[in-house]
Protein backbone atom coordinates (compact mmCIF):
# COMPACT_ATOMS: atom_id res chain seq x y z
CA UNK A 1 0.00 0.00 0.00
CA UNK A 2 1.84 3.23 -1.63
CA UNK A 3 -0.07 5.76 1.26
CA UNK A 4 1.40 4.34 3.78
CA UNK A 5 5.02 5.18 2.76
CA UNK A 6 4.11 8.42 2.16
CA UNK A 7 5.67 10.26 5.38
CA UNK A 8 8.14 7.45 5.72
CA UNK A 9 11.21 9.68 4.62
CA UNK A 10 12.58 12.16 6.94
CA UNK A 11 15.75 14.40 5.84
CA UNK A 12 18.49 14.05 9.08
CA UNK A 13 20.96 16.43 7.76
CA UNK A 14 21.22 18.91 5.41
CA UNK A 15 24.38 20.52 3.32
CA UNK A 16 25.00 24.61 3.34
CA UNK A 17 22.87 26.55 1.12
CA UNK A 18 26.19 27.10 -1.31
CA UNK A 19 28.32 24.27 -0.85
CA UNK A 20 31.85 24.11 -2.60
CA UNK A 21 31.15 20.96 -5.28
CA UNK A 22 35.02 19.86 -5.06
CA UNK A 23 33.99 18.64 -1.60
CA UNK A 24 31.30 15.77 0.10
CA UNK A 25 28.25 16.98 0.20
CA UNK A 26 26.47 14.98 2.17
CA UNK A 27 22.59 13.87 2.42
CA UNK A 28 21.18 11.91 5.43
CA UNK A 29 17.61 10.62 5.26
CA UNK A 30 16.07 8.08 7.65
CA UNK A 31 12.88 5.91 7.13
CA UNK A 32 10.14 3.76 8.90
CA UNK A 33 10.76 0.94 6.46
CA UNK A 34 14.19 0.09 6.97
CA UNK A 35 13.38 -3.28 7.76
CA UNK A 36 11.33 -4.33 4.85
CA UNK A 37 12.74 -7.09 2.38
CA UNK A 38 15.60 -5.70 0.10
CA UNK A 39 15.52 -1.96 1.13
CA UNK A 40 17.06 0.51 -0.50
CA UNK A 41 17.12 4.71 -0.22
CA UNK A 42 17.11 6.89 -3.49
CA UNK A 43 17.97 10.05 -3.85
CA UNK A 44 17.01 12.11 -7.12
CA UNK A 45 19.24 14.72 -7.78
CA UNK A 46 17.41 17.63 -10.31
CA UNK A 47 19.99 20.21 -11.50
CA UNK A 48 18.14 23.63 -13.02
CA UNK A 49 18.48 23.46 -17.06
CA UNK A 50 20.24 20.12 -17.21
CA UNK A 51 19.20 16.80 -18.40
CA UNK A 52 20.81 13.64 -18.10
CA UNK A 53 21.14 10.61 -20.55
CA UNK A 54 18.37 9.64 -22.89
CA UNK A 55 16.40 13.18 -21.85
CA UNK A 56 16.24 12.33 -17.93
CA UNK A 57 15.77 15.66 -16.11
CA UNK A 58 17.35 13.80 -12.90
CA UNK A 59 20.23 11.12 -12.28
CA UNK A 60 19.15 9.06 -9.52
CA UNK A 61 21.44 6.93 -6.62
CA UNK A 62 20.84 4.42 -4.40
CA UNK A 63 22.42 3.52 -0.97
CA UNK A 64 21.45 0.24 1.87
CA UNK A 65 20.50 1.31 4.65
CA UNK A 66 23.41 1.98 7.18
CA UNK A 67 23.99 -1.04 9.46
CA UNK A 68 23.93 1.43 13.04
CA UNK A 69 21.51 3.69 12.59
CA UNK A 70 19.35 2.92 9.54
CA UNK A 71 19.92 5.96 7.64
CA UNK A 72 20.96 6.45 4.44
CA UNK A 73 23.79 8.90 3.39
CA UNK A 74 24.03 10.56 -0.25
CA UNK A 75 27.03 12.39 -1.87
CA UNK A 76 25.47 14.33 -4.65
CA UNK A 77 28.99 16.51 -5.44
CA UNK A 78 30.12 14.14 -8.27
CA UNK A 79 26.80 14.96 -9.89
CA UNK A 80 27.21 18.14 -9.50
CA UNK A 81 31.33 18.24 -10.72
CA UNK A 82 29.92 17.28 -14.26
CA UNK A 83 28.25 21.12 -15.13
CA UNK A 84 30.52 23.04 -13.66
CA UNK A 85 33.50 24.65 -15.36
CA UNK A 86 35.15 27.96 -14.73
CA UNK A 87 34.72 31.65 -15.55
CA UNK A 88 37.43 34.02 -16.31
CA UNK A 89 38.47 37.48 -18.13
CA UNK A 90 36.41 40.12 -19.11
CA UNK A 91 33.55 39.54 -21.10
CA UNK A 92 32.24 42.95 -20.23
CA UNK A 93 33.07 45.56 -18.32
CA UNK A 94 31.45 45.89 -14.64
CA UNK A 95 29.85 43.38 -12.93
CA UNK A 96 30.14 39.85 -15.05
CA UNK A 97 28.17 36.16 -14.23
CA UNK A 98 30.07 33.36 -13.54
CA UNK A 99 27.33 31.32 -15.31
CA UNK A 100 29.82 28.38 -15.78
CA UNK A 101 30.64 28.05 -12.30
CA UNK A 102 27.80 28.03 -9.77
CA UNK A 103 24.24 26.11 -10.39
CA UNK A 104 21.19 25.44 -9.11
CA UNK A 105 19.83 22.02 -7.77
CA UNK A 106 17.12 19.85 -5.71
CA UNK A 107 16.93 16.85 -4.30
CA UNK A 108 13.53 13.89 -3.99
CA UNK A 109 14.57 11.24 -1.64
CA UNK A 110 12.65 8.06 -1.86
CA UNK A 111 13.16 4.33 -0.99
CA UNK A 112 12.47 0.70 -2.78
CA UNK A 113 11.95 -2.35 -1.05
CA UNK A 114 10.13 -5.67 -1.64
CA UNK A 115 10.27 -9.55 -2.46
CA UNK A 116 13.30 -10.18 -5.01
CA UNK A 117 10.63 -11.17 -7.52
CA UNK A 118 8.68 -7.59 -7.44
CA UNK A 119 11.22 -4.65 -5.54
CA UNK A 120 9.23 -1.57 -5.76
CA UNK A 121 10.38 2.00 -6.08
CA UNK A 122 8.43 5.28 -3.69
CA UNK A 123 10.07 7.89 -5.37
CA UNK A 124 9.43 11.66 -4.32
CA UNK A 125 8.30 10.78 -0.69
CA UNK A 126 10.54 14.13 0.80
CA UNK A 127 11.55 17.13 -1.25
CA UNK A 128 14.70 19.87 -0.80
CA UNK A 129 14.83 22.70 -2.77
CA UNK A 130 17.01 25.95 -3.01
CA UNK A 131 20.35 24.70 -2.82
CA UNK A 132 23.43 26.08 -4.90
CA UNK A 133 26.70 24.16 -5.63
CA UNK A 134 29.77 25.96 -7.22
CA UNK A 135 33.16 25.70 -8.43
CA UNK A 136 35.09 25.10 -5.14
CA UNK A 137 37.45 23.05 -3.82
CA UNK A 138 38.73 23.52 -0.27
CA UNK A 139 40.94 22.01 2.01
CA UNK A 140 39.89 19.58 4.44
CA UNK A 141 40.38 21.83 7.43
CA UNK A 142 39.15 24.61 5.37
CA UNK A 143 35.94 23.26 4.34
CA UNK A 144 35.21 22.24 7.96
CA UNK A 145 35.00 25.75 8.83
CA UNK A 146 33.73 26.57 6.01
CA UNK A 147 29.92 28.54 6.47
CA UNK A 148 27.36 29.97 3.92
CA UNK A 149 27.21 33.31 5.79
CA UNK A 150 31.02 34.41 5.17
CA UNK A 151 31.08 33.94 1.64
CA UNK A 152 27.54 34.28 0.04
CA UNK A 153 26.04 37.95 0.90
CA UNK A 154 22.30 38.09 1.72
CA UNK A 155 20.10 40.78 2.88
CA UNK A 156 21.52 41.33 6.88
CA UNK A 157 24.28 43.83 5.73
CA UNK A 158 26.59 41.11 7.09
CA UNK A 159 30.26 41.79 5.64
CA UNK A 160 31.35 38.57 3.45
CA UNK A 161 34.39 37.68 2.23
CA UNK A 162 35.58 38.06 -1.52
CA UNK A 163 36.54 34.31 -2.82
CA UNK A 164 39.98 34.39 -3.02
CA UNK A 165 42.97 33.71 -0.07
CA UNK A 166 45.25 36.39 -1.93
CA UNK A 167 46.87 38.72 0.72
CA UNK A 168 45.40 42.09 0.09
CA UNK A 169 48.18 45.01 -1.43
CA UNK A 170 49.21 43.33 -4.35
CA UNK A 171 51.20 45.04 -7.05
CA UNK A 172 49.51 45.61 -10.33
CA UNK A 173 51.96 46.16 -13.37
CA UNK A 174 51.33 48.77 -16.06
CA UNK A 175 48.32 47.24 -18.59
CA UNK A 176 47.81 44.01 -15.99
CA UNK A 177 44.49 42.79 -15.55
CA UNK A 178 43.04 40.83 -12.64
CA UNK A 179 39.63 40.27 -11.28
CA UNK A 180 37.93 39.88 -7.43
CA UNK A 181 35.01 37.00 -7.01
CA UNK A 182 31.61 37.51 -4.55
CA UNK A 183 28.59 35.15 -4.43
CA UNK A 184 25.48 36.23 -3.53
CA UNK A 185 21.93 34.55 -2.15
CA UNK A 186 19.72 37.11 -2.03
CA UNK A 187 18.62 40.00 -4.48
CA UNK A 188 20.18 43.05 -4.30
CA UNK A 189 22.44 42.00 -1.77
CA UNK A 190 25.61 42.65 -4.41
CA UNK A 191 24.34 46.12 -5.79
CA UNK A 192 27.24 48.55 -6.27
CA UNK A 193 30.99 48.49 -6.54
CA UNK A 194 32.92 51.07 -4.64
CA UNK A 195 36.80 52.30 -5.43
CA UNK A 196 38.32 54.18 -3.63
CA UNK A 197 41.79 55.60 -5.22
CA UNK A 198 44.56 56.71 -3.12
CA UNK A 199 48.00 59.24 -4.13
CA UNK A 200 51.13 58.59 -3.06
CA UNK A 201 50.52 60.12 0.27
CA UNK A 202 47.27 58.34 1.29
CA UNK A 203 44.49 60.79 0.30
CA UNK A 204 41.83 59.83 -1.70
CA UNK A 205 41.93 61.10 -5.68
CA UNK A 206 38.61 59.67 -6.18
CA UNK A 207 35.24 57.57 -4.91
CA UNK A 208 33.53 55.75 -7.67
CA UNK A 209 30.46 53.77 -7.26
CA UNK A 210 30.19 51.37 -10.07
CA UNK A 211 26.18 50.38 -10.48
CA UNK A 212 25.14 46.80 -11.03
CA UNK A 213 21.95 46.81 -12.70
CA UNK A 214 21.87 43.38 -14.70
CA UNK A 215 22.90 40.81 -12.38
CA UNK A 216 22.05 41.43 -8.70
CA UNK A 217 18.69 39.85 -8.77
CA UNK A 218 19.71 36.50 -7.27
CA UNK A 219 16.61 34.10 -9.44
CA UNK A 220 19.00 33.01 -11.36
CA UNK A 221 21.55 31.32 -10.89
CA UNK A 222 24.39 32.81 -13.01
CA UNK A 223 23.95 35.83 -10.95
CA UNK A 224 24.55 34.53 -7.79
CA UNK A 225 28.42 34.36 -8.64
CA UNK A 226 30.45 37.48 -9.80
CA UNK A 227 33.29 38.89 -10.72
CA UNK A 228 34.41 42.22 -10.68
CA UNK A 229 37.78 43.79 -12.91
CA UNK A 230 40.32 44.97 -9.95
CA UNK A 231 43.23 45.51 -11.83
CA UNK A 232 43.96 48.39 -14.79
CA UNK A 233 41.07 46.81 -16.82
CA UNK A 234 38.98 48.86 -13.95
CA UNK A 235 39.88 51.57 -16.55
CA UNK A 236 37.93 50.18 -19.26
CA UNK A 237 34.90 50.75 -17.30
CA UNK A 238 32.87 54.25 -18.82
CA UNK A 239 29.31 53.35 -17.70
CA UNK A 240 27.22 52.97 -14.85
CA UNK A 241 29.70 55.31 -12.72
CA UNK A 242 27.16 57.86 -10.91
CA UNK A 243 29.97 59.55 -9.34
CA UNK A 244 31.34 62.89 -10.60
CA UNK A 245 35.30 61.90 -10.47
CA UNK A 246 37.07 61.67 -13.59
CA UNK A 247 37.15 58.60 -16.01
CA UNK A 248 39.34 56.59 -16.11
CA UNK A 249 39.37 55.22 -12.79
CA UNK A 250 42.83 55.01 -12.00
CA UNK A 251 44.17 57.98 -12.60
CA UNK A 252 47.92 58.65 -13.17
CA UNK A 253 48.09 60.22 -9.49
CA UNK A 254 46.37 57.19 -7.67
CA UNK A 255 49.28 54.69 -6.42
CA UNK A 256 46.46 52.44 -4.15
CA UNK A 257 42.91 51.31 -4.81
CA UNK A 258 40.68 49.80 -2.85
CA UNK A 259 37.75 47.76 -4.13
CA UNK A 260 34.06 46.81 -1.82
CA UNK A 261 30.72 45.88 -2.36
CA UNK A 262 27.44 47.53 -0.72
CA UNK A 263 24.16 46.33 -1.30
CA UNK A 264 21.07 48.30 -2.27
CA UNK A 265 20.80 50.39 0.74
CA UNK A 266 24.60 51.22 0.01
CA UNK A 267 25.57 48.78 3.37
CA UNK A 268 29.03 47.34 2.95
CA UNK A 269 28.91 43.63 2.41
CA UNK A 270 31.90 42.66 1.29
CA UNK A 271 35.14 43.14 2.86
CA UNK A 272 38.20 45.42 1.22
CA UNK A 273 40.85 44.33 -1.55
CA UNK A 274 43.60 46.56 -1.77
CA UNK A 275 45.60 46.75 -4.89
CA UNK A 276 49.10 48.85 -5.56
CA UNK A 277 50.04 50.49 -9.29
CA UNK A 278 53.36 50.30 -10.31
CA UNK A 279 54.92 51.44 -13.66
CA UNK A 280 57.58 49.61 -14.79
CA UNK A 281 60.02 52.41 -14.18
CA UNK A 282 59.19 52.05 -10.09
CA UNK A 283 61.95 50.15 -8.35
CA UNK A 284 59.53 47.61 -6.62
CA UNK A 285 59.26 46.21 -9.89
CA UNK A 286 61.68 47.28 -12.29
CA UNK A 287 62.55 44.04 -14.07
CA UNK A 288 64.55 43.77 -17.88
CA UNK A 289 63.25 40.71 -18.20
CA UNK A 290 59.67 39.15 -20.03
CA UNK A 291 56.85 39.23 -17.80
CA UNK A 292 54.60 36.31 -17.69
CA UNK A 293 51.34 36.99 -15.66
CA UNK A 294 49.71 34.26 -14.74
CA UNK A 295 45.91 33.56 -14.04
CA UNK A 296 45.15 30.21 -11.98
CA UNK A 297 41.90 28.14 -10.59
CA UNK A 298 41.64 29.20 -6.86
CA UNK A 299 40.15 27.22 -4.54
CA UNK A 300 37.09 28.93 -4.16
CA UNK A 301 36.60 28.36 -7.88
CA UNK A 302 37.42 31.82 -8.74
CA UNK A 303 40.66 33.10 -10.53
CA UNK A 304 43.99 34.92 -9.01
CA UNK A 305 46.92 36.19 -10.70
CA UNK A 306 50.27 36.21 -10.19
CA UNK A 307 53.24 37.66 -12.05
CA UNK A 308 56.97 36.64 -12.74
CA UNK A 309 58.82 39.30 -13.15
CA UNK A 310 62.60 38.01 -13.04
CA UNK A 311 65.15 36.04 -15.40
CA UNK A 312 63.20 32.95 -17.64
CA UNK A 313 64.55 30.63 -19.28
CA UNK A 314 62.40 28.67 -22.39
CA UNK A 315 63.91 24.87 -23.08
CA UNK A 316 62.86 22.70 -25.94
CA UNK A 317 61.92 19.62 -25.50
CA UNK A 318 62.18 17.65 -28.83
CA UNK A 319 60.48 14.19 -30.09
CA UNK A 320 61.50 12.62 -33.30
CA UNK A 321 60.39 9.67 -35.00
CA UNK A 322 62.57 8.15 -37.84
CA UNK A 323 63.60 5.48 -40.23
CA UNK A 324 67.07 4.15 -41.35
CA UNK A 325 67.72 2.66 -44.98
CA UNK A 326 70.69 0.04 -45.76
CA UNK A 327 73.73 1.87 -47.05
CA UNK A 328 74.35 1.39 -50.18
CA UNK A 329 72.19 0.83 -53.49
CA UNK A 330 72.59 0.42 -57.71
CA UNK A 331 73.33 4.02 -59.08
CA UNK A 332 73.70 2.16 -62.50
CA UNK A 333 73.82 -1.53 -63.97
CA UNK A 334 77.02 -1.29 -62.94
CA UNK A 335 77.37 0.60 -60.15
CA UNK A 336 76.34 -0.48 -56.64
CA UNK A 337 77.82 2.07 -53.78
CA UNK A 338 76.03 5.50 -52.35
CA UNK A 339 76.33 9.01 -52.87
CA UNK A 340 78.01 11.50 -50.11
CA UNK A 341 74.39 13.67 -50.22
CA UNK A 342 72.62 10.15 -49.58
CA UNK A 343 69.83 9.99 -46.14
CA UNK A 344 70.38 6.72 -44.26
CA UNK A 345 68.25 8.62 -41.10
CA UNK A 346 65.80 9.88 -41.85
CA UNK A 347 63.23 11.57 -39.57
CA UNK A 348 59.28 11.71 -40.57
CA UNK A 349 57.16 12.98 -37.45
CA UNK A 350 59.19 15.77 -35.65
CA UNK A 351 57.20 17.37 -32.64
CA UNK A 352 58.81 19.72 -29.52
CA UNK A 353 57.41 21.61 -26.56
CA UNK A 354 58.57 24.63 -24.69
CA UNK A 355 59.27 24.79 -21.02
CA UNK A 356 59.52 27.91 -19.68
CA UNK A 357 61.08 28.05 -16.37
CA UNK A 358 59.76 31.07 -14.32
CA UNK A 359 61.61 33.70 -11.08
CA UNK A 360 59.25 35.61 -9.01
CA UNK A 361 60.42 38.71 -7.25
CA UNK A 362 60.85 38.31 -3.58
CA UNK A 363 57.58 37.28 -2.03
CA UNK A 364 56.90 37.35 1.92
CA UNK A 365 55.48 34.35 3.70
CA UNK A 366 51.76 35.17 3.04
CA UNK A 367 52.22 35.20 -0.21
CA UNK A 368 54.52 31.95 -0.34
CA UNK A 369 51.26 29.92 1.13
CA UNK A 370 48.96 31.92 -1.24
CA UNK A 371 50.70 30.43 -4.01
CA UNK A 372 50.28 26.70 -3.13
CA UNK A 373 47.13 27.23 -4.97
CA UNK A 374 49.17 28.15 -8.21
CA UNK A 375 50.82 24.70 -7.60
CA UNK A 376 48.23 22.99 -7.12
CA UNK A 377 45.70 24.26 -9.60
CA UNK A 378 43.55 22.63 -12.42
CA UNK A 379 43.32 25.23 -14.75
CA UNK A 380 46.53 28.13 -15.14
CA UNK A 381 46.49 30.26 -18.29
CA UNK A 382 49.59 32.40 -19.31
CA UNK A 383 48.12 35.64 -20.39
CA UNK A 384 49.65 36.76 -24.14
CA UNK A 385 48.48 39.52 -26.05
CA UNK A 386 45.43 39.72 -24.21
CA UNK A 387 44.51 35.58 -24.93
CA UNK A 388 44.34 33.08 -22.10
CA UNK A 389 46.73 30.49 -23.22
CA UNK A 390 46.11 26.87 -21.33
CA UNK A 391 49.42 25.80 -19.43
CA UNK A 392 50.76 23.42 -16.66
CA UNK A 393 53.05 23.55 -14.35
CA UNK A 394 55.42 20.93 -14.11
CA UNK A 395 56.66 20.91 -10.59
CA UNK A 396 55.55 18.28 -8.15
CA UNK A 397 56.44 19.21 -4.62
CA UNK A 398 56.12 22.65 -3.25
CA UNK A 399 57.87 24.61 -0.18
CA UNK A 400 56.12 26.90 1.63
CA UNK A 401 58.92 29.48 2.88
CA UNK A 402 59.11 31.51 6.27
CA UNK A 403 61.54 34.29 6.66
CA UNK A 404 63.15 33.25 10.16
CA UNK A 405 64.43 30.46 8.31
CA UNK A 406 65.12 31.72 4.61
CA UNK A 407 65.14 35.22 5.32
CA UNK A 408 64.36 36.31 1.75
CA UNK A 409 62.88 34.07 -0.76
CA UNK A 410 61.45 33.79 -4.27
CA UNK A 411 59.85 31.30 -6.36
CA UNK A 412 60.64 29.37 -9.32
CA UNK A 413 58.88 26.98 -11.61
CA UNK A 414 58.80 25.18 -15.21
CA UNK A 415 55.48 25.63 -16.70
CA UNK A 416 54.44 24.25 -20.53
CA UNK A 417 51.76 25.03 -22.61
CA UNK A 418 49.58 22.25 -23.33
CA UNK A 419 49.93 21.46 -26.87
CA UNK A 420 53.07 20.25 -28.59
CA UNK A 421 54.38 22.17 -31.54
CA UNK A 422 54.77 20.31 -34.78
CA UNK A 423 57.26 20.55 -37.22
CA UNK A 424 56.77 17.40 -39.70
CA UNK A 425 54.04 15.31 -39.01
CA UNK A 426 53.18 11.74 -40.55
Amino acid sequence: NRNKNIMAITIQQTPETFAPAYNPIWWVVSSTNTAQANFEYICDVYITGVTFAGGATYLRLKCPSDPTYARGVFNVAPILQRQLTSDSQDTIYGFQQCSNSILDYSVKFGELYGASSGVIAYADLTTSTGKTGFNGSLGAIEYKDYSTSNYAANSSATQINFLTNAPSSGVIRANESQWVYAMSQTSGAIKFANINTYDSGGAIVGAYKVINHQYHNTSTAANRMLRFPAGLNLNSITTGIYTSDPLPILQSNAVKWEIYFTDSARNRITESYFLKYSTPQREDVCTFHTVYRLHFKNKWGAFDSFSFIRGSQISTDIQRKGYEKVMGSFKSGSSYTYNKKDRFQTNFHTTHKHTIKLNSDWINEDQSVWLEELLTSPEIYIEESNDFVPANIIETKYTQRQAKTDKIFNIEINIQRTFNEIRQGA
